[in-house]
């Protein structure tokens, strides 16, 4: 399943490659190099007020329907064979589909030595300038700065509120957008009311499905990835079964080994989508190894059994214990009579 995924780009660099859709909750949405759960993720829904129209909402990771008590949930994402009979999912598929934005996501796969390695997967132009990565650290350096300078004057958090504005303005040229690729995913999404306050939280789940076989080593599932032609047919197509005909695997991921740092949800650096080299494992029963070079081979590793009896040779065998005689004790009427 997707339970971690990584999206750095910056909020106008989606609406670019999402040709142009207006933005909604777009304050929301933070760069990260590891996405969890209950963060606020790019989603692309049909826009209600204008038919044929899509819009960029910005949602919760982590499926809440309309019908819940409580904001809580831990559902991430739903298999598509099962998707119309559950009553969590049945409801949304024919009205409440969206598409989640994303540039890659991790999966973890065991290794011989029964330990989880996360693998990252991605579509094969995924780089930007290094401008784009430059603009995302100096919008969150502003955004700090601006808390952390909240008594200071009004002009001083103005120029830091103008600076901040003026990075997420910026534009790419359509050659720079170009060398970028996103992953679309297919996804379900509900409206959470909350009854007190009449506060709206709108949450959505990633649709999974069986694994291509060119990556199905690695994790038995992967989330439904459309292309960018299928959007409108998946958000508008007007039967759930002619939308869920095109949710199949995808064949042209890239993957590679990163680093266990990214199963911590704190750590949220570059590093985690950066390719490592795996060391070699050696299997520990062909043989040991002590010192740097000096190998002994084991012959044969077997458990102790119990040795068994041999029953070819009779004077091997262990003698069988006599059976004690029963002793009968005379009843007394024998001596009264």
């Amino acid at each position: 399943m997707c339970g971690r995924s990584a999206c750095t780009l910056d909020p106008n660099t989606i609406k670019q490659l999402c040709n142009n859709c207006e933005w909604e909750n777009m304050d929301k949405y933070s760069p990260s190099y590891n996405i969890t759960p209950s963060t606020y993720q790019p989603v692309i829904v049909a826009d209600e007020s204008a038919p044929e129209k899509h819009k960029l909402v910005c949602m919760k990771w982590g499926l809440v329907n309309s019908w819940k008590k409580q904001n809580k949930s831990n559902i991430t994402n739903a298999r598509v064979e099962t998707i119309t009979t559950k009553p969590t999912f049945r409801s949304l598929i024919n009205r409440k589909r969206c598409v989640v934005i994303q540039e890659g996501y991790f999966e973890w796969s065991k290794t011989r030595a029964k330990q989880k390695q996360p693998y990252y997967f991605h579509l094969a132009n995924q780089n930007i300038v290094d401008k784009k990565v430059k603009q995302m650290i100096k919008c969150e350096s502003a955004n700090t700065r601006r808390n952390e300078n909240l008594e200071n004057s009004n002009d001083s958090n103005a120029n830091i509120k103008q600076e901040s504005n003026t990075i997420n303005n910026v534009m790419h040229t359509e050659e720079e957008v170009r060398d970028v690729s996103i992953l679309r995913m297919a996804g379900v999404y509900d409206t959470w009311k909350d009854k007190e306050t009449g506060e709206l939280t709108k949450t959505y789940a990633i649709i999974t499905v069986p694994a291509h076989e060119s990556i199905s080593h690695i994790h038995h599932r992967m989330p439904a990835i459309l292309e960018e032609e299928q959007v409108d047919q998946w958000l508008y197509e007007p039967t759930k079964e002619a939308a869920l005909d095109i949710l199949v695997p995808f064949p042209e991921l890239q993957f590679y080994p990163v680093t266990k740092a990214v199963g911590n949800r704190v750590n949220n650096t570059k590093d985690n989508i950066k390719p490592i080299k795996l060391e070699p494992v050696e299997d520990i029963s062909t043989f040991l190894t002590f010192g740097d070079d000096q190998k002994v081979p084991i012959i044969d590793v077997k458990p102790n059994k119990k040795r068994k009896r041999d029953t070819g040779d009779t004077s091997k065998q262990y003698p069988k214990p006599k059976r004690r005689k029963r002793i009968v004790q005379p009843k007394l009427d024998t001596f009264f009579s």
